[in-house]
């Protein structure tokens, strides 16, 4: 695993008529992990890896890819794996989770786009996303995902983060609170 970490595809390829195909479905799970789109590339052409060969270990790739920020490879295991909605999913974790908690704004909105995730396929989607891209202090994932999927003050209230995340957070409170007061005062204005 060294040489995946390390880049060095020379000392891979001098090893490999030892790789079994349970090794180069490990490799292959660890190369999406570091971005190696040309060693997954490799590994796919050599022992005709297949979608469940990506699977392999519960180390699913594109979850890898996406957990690390690597879009070339999650857009490469999508063309190449023919993904769909489904595939996204890792034992009930979405790939979007794993980017947003990575802070990989980028990921974050192609995997939207492309497999048009939505809180509604998994309640713990929805938790996980905000409360790890809040933890870790990715205020741009956290306001993407606020304006993408419609959320309100009450969606944040148990989050909190860095001082710029959490004081963000206050401020959806304070505004949602101005609308209700603004509300308020419209309705008595107009009795």
């Amino acid at each position: 695993m060294q040489d995946v970490r390390d880049n060095n595809f020379s000392a891979i390829l001098a090893r490999e008529a030892s790789i079994t195909r349970k090794d180069a479905r490990h490799l292959f799970a660890e190369a999406a992990h570091y971005g190696r789109l040309e060693l997954c590339q490799w590994l796919h052409a050599t022992y005709d890896l297949t979608p469940a060969d990506a699977r392999a270990f519960d180390n699913f790739a594109l979850r890898h890819a996406a957990e690390n920020g690597h879009l070339d490879t999650c857009q490469w295991l999508y063309v190449t794996f023919d993904l769909t909605p489904a595939d996204a999913c890792d034992a009930g974790n979405y790939a979007l989770r794993w980017a947003a908690q990575g802070g990989h704004l980028a990921v974050c909105q192609w995997l939207y786009a492309t497999f048009n995730v939505t809180p509604a396929d998994n309640h713990d989607f929805t938790n996980y996303s905000l409360f790890y891209a809040a933890a870790n202090g990715h205020l741009a994932v956290c306001k993407w995902l606020h304006a993408t999927y419609g959320l309100t003050a009450a969606d944040w209230k148990p989050y909190t983060g860095p001082p710029a995340v959490a004081a963000w957070i206050r401020s959806l409170a304070v505004k949602a609170r101005l609308r209700e007061l603004a509300a308020e005062l419209t309705a008595l204005a107009d009795e």
